[in-house]
């Protein structure tokens, strides 16, 4: 039961920290019917999510929508039937193939222009049919043939080379790719998906209008200058980064639309309410500093406070287990946890619970001030408490989360990693010496060539490679623990480090909930890291 508990609570605290924006690729192997939410994301299985026929694949007549579109966000323009014209001969040209029709990702926000519209007077269907329909423009959005104008339509030009200045733009950014692989813009409820829709929309007519009036004549021909400040290449900048978002937000709305809510919303309600009816009377759970800890995070990850009656009563229970030398409950990791939750809070009633909890934190690391000497292999680690002489890189990263969000919340400016004196320095040199790579490990073992581990880049349990954590095995869940313990002390991600714990993790993906990748007893510790 403690252990369902525990999962549940990371697993809630992982997902309301990190679902603001979520990559396509972060979803593979979720169960999602009617598909799966890795291939689901696909622009192609997009198109179909729905095979129910809620929305369809359907050709939609061109020039209605372009001229109602130019109506919609560009009122001050004058366009001519020659305008029209040479849109229906580019589409005719193209034997009706939506990708090939110019200004796609106009006709893509009109149609999440319209989406909106019907969803504010609750016409569902009609909605979502628009939404689909902006899916099909978005998807072949190809800025630099779509904005840049023909070279016969150019007066008193052309000023660009197009070969030259399409080279130009694809050398710079590949907006097919960028638009294709658009991270998922989450939608929440029907107003975040207004909000968001509309954004998009406004974002399209401040881009395009200004230039745009500027530069097309009555008669439907151009001129080749644009407004004082702009250029072709600016312009496609500005329309790729909005085609983008647009993408990303479409992508949201149509999960929201077929689904109402994304799974992960659904599962932090879900799990909130379950972690509700397990509260003790105390306001624990588990009589535990720590899990409470955990889960008040949890609650106020998901956007409740204090006035909620269960965080209230976790918070109280949290602050009546503070002992007097200022840490919380027993140690450094119910410490550290105690620190997360009263941070989240915001509340500037616990400026001297977190300054007394931050200064425990420094004293517990093992330092010349508890006797432990630089080249002690535990120097600058975390243990379960003061004066251990002792460390490991589990409770070090504990403790450095703690410490970073002390000194954020406080306002404080953590010590530099190059100040010899400060706890961040003595941190990177211990976590240093828990990684598989000699050119910067000093510990004899990680310079023996025969261990199945050399020099491979992951992170290990204890500095000494104990049998108990795996010995001198790298495994994922103190890999990870490395990379952001180093990257909490001020570490650049670039750093030869990070960079070959990055590798390490690369070359060993299977990293899940299931296994814990290296470990020799697989599953062991693994719900413990994200």
């Amino acid at each position: 039961m403690r252990r369902i508990l525990l999962v549940t609570v990371l697993f809630i605290v992982l997902v309301t920290n990190y679902t603001s924006v979520l990559p396509v690729n972060g979803w593979a192997g979720l169960p999602f019917p009617p598909y799966n939410l890795h291939e689901s994301m696909t622009w192609d299985a997009l198109s179909g999510l729905v095979d129910e026929g809620l929305w369809k694949a359907e050709d939609i007549g061109m020039i209605p929508v372009y001229s109602n579109m130019v109506d919609l966000l560009f009122p001050h323009c004058k366009y001519s039937n020659h305008r029209v014209t040479q849109y229906q001969r580019e589409f005719e040209k193209w034997g009706g193939d939506i990708c090939a029709f110019p200004g796609a990702e106009w006709e893509a926000t009109y149609y999440i222009i319209l989406a909106r519209k019907h969803y504010s007077v609750n016409n569902i269907a009609e909605a979502q049919k628009y939404l689909g329909y902006a899916i099909h423009y978005i998807q072949d959005a190809v800025c630099p043939p779509h904005v840049f104008p023909f070279k016969e339509e150019l007066v008193g030009g052309p000023h660009w080379n197009f070969e030259e200045y399409t080279a130009r733009e694809y050398n710079n950014r590949d907006w097919p790719s960028l638009v294709r692989n658009a991270p998922i813009e989450v939608i929440t409820s029907p107003r975040d998906l207004l909000v968001k829709i509309n954004e998009s929309a406004n974002w399209v007519n401040n881009t395009f209008q200004p230039p745009l009036c500027s530069y097309i004549r009555e008669d439907g021909k151009t001129i080749g200058d644009l407004p004082e400040g702009w250029d072709w290449f600016m312009l496609d900048e500005d329309i790729g980064s909005c085609m983008v978002r647009a993408a990303s937000i479409v992508k949201g709305a149509a999960l929201y639309a077929r689904f109402g809510e994304i799974p992960e919303t659904l599962a932090i309600k879900k799990g909130l309410q379950w972690l509700r009816g397990r509260q003790y009377p105390d306001g624990s759970w588990s009589s535990s500093v720590g899990i409470t800890s955990l889960v008040a995070l949890a609650f106020l990850n998901a956007g409740y406070d204090e006035t909620d009656p269960t965080v209230n009563k976790a918070i109280q229970y949290i602050l009546a287990h503070r002992n007097s030398d200022g840490s919380f409950g027993w140690g450094t990791y119910e410490t550290s946890t105690a620190v997360w939750a009263l941070v989240a809070t915001h509340n500037p009633d616990y400026h001297d619970e977190l300054t007394a909890a931050k200064d425990w934190l420094i004293k517990a690391q093992s330092d010349e001030e508890d006797g432990t000497p630089p080249e002690d292999p535990c120097y600058g680690g975390w243990r379960y408490g003061i004066s251990s002489h002792d460390g490991d890189l589990s409770n070090t990263q504990f403790a450095l989360m703690a410490l970073d969000a002390a000194y954020t919340e406080l306002g404080l400016r953590k010590p530099d990693p190059d100040d010899p004196n400060g706890w961040a320095f003595k941190a990177i040199k211990f976590i240093s010496r828990c990684q598989n790579r000699p050119a910067s490990n000093d510990q004899p073992w990680a310079h023996d060539t025969i261990q199945p581990s050399y020099n491979d880049g992951g992170f290990i349990y204890h500095p000494a490679g104990w049998s108990l954590a795996g010995g001198t095995k790298s495994y994922g869940s103190m890999t990870a623990a490395g990379i952001w313990s180093l990257r909490l002390c001020g570490v650049d991600v670039a750093d030869g480090r990070i960079q070959d714990a990055l590798k390490w993790l690369a070359k060993n993906e299977d990293c899940s909930f299931d296994d814990n990748p290296g470990h020799p007893y697989g599953q062991t510790h693994c719900f413990l890291y994200y």
